[in-house]
C-alpha cells in the first residue's frame, strides 16, 4: 500500500514537468514564427534594395556580382518574361506571384519574395531548410568570432 503523500509527490513532479514541457512547446513554435518573420524581412529588404536602383542589364550582373555566397537566390526577370538575371543556376521558377509564395522544387522547399518596378520583377528565394539550420550555424559563428576577439 502506498501513502497519501507519495503519491500527491508523484502526482505534483508529473504535473511540474507535463506543465514545463508544454511551456517549452509553446516557447520553441513561438520563437520559430518570429524567425520566420525575420526571414521574411530580409528577403523583402533585399528586393526592396535591388527595386530602387536603374540598370542596365550589363550592369545588373556587375552590381550584383559575389552574390552567390548567400543563402539566397536573387532572380531579375524583363518586362517580357526574359530572365536578365540569375545569382546561382535556376533552381527556382519565375516569377509566380508577386509578393510571398511558397514553391516546391527538386531541390525542396523554398519560401519566395517577388515585386515588379520599372518593368522589371525582382524575386529573392531561400530554401526552408536554411529557414530551419541557419540561425543555430549563424549563432555558432558568431560565437566562436567573439572567443576569437
Amino acid at each position: 500500500m502506498s501513502s497519501i503523500r507519495r503519491d500527491l509527490l508523484a502526482w505534483l513532479l508529473s504535473s511540474v514537468l507535463a506543465g514545463g514541457l508544454a511551456a517549452s512547446a509553446v516557447v520553441f513554435f513561438q520563437a520559430r514564427a518570429e524567425a520566420n518573420e525575420l526571414f521574411d524581412y530580409q528577403l523583402r529588404q533585399l528586393a526592396l534594395t535591388l527595386r530602387d536602383r536603374t540598370y542596365l542589364t550589363r550592369q545588373l550582373g556587375e552590381a550584383l556580382q559575389g552574390e552567390e555566397a548567400y543563402d539566397v537566390v536573387i532572380q531579375v526577370w524583363g518586362p517580357d518574361g526574359t530572365l536578365l538575371y540569375g545569382s546561382r543556376r535556376a533552381v527556382v521558377p519565375g516569377p509566380v506571384r508577386i509578393g510571398y509564395d511558397d514553391l516546391e522544387t527538386v531541390e525542396g522547399r523554398w519560401r519566395v519574395f517577388a515585386i515588379q518596378q520599372r518593368g522589371l520583377t525582382i524575386q529573392v528565394a531561400q530554401p526552408m531548410a536554411v529557414r530551419r539550420s541557419g540561425p543555430i550555424k549563424h549563432r555558432a559563428r558568431h560565437m566562436s568570432f567573439e572567443a576569437a576577439d
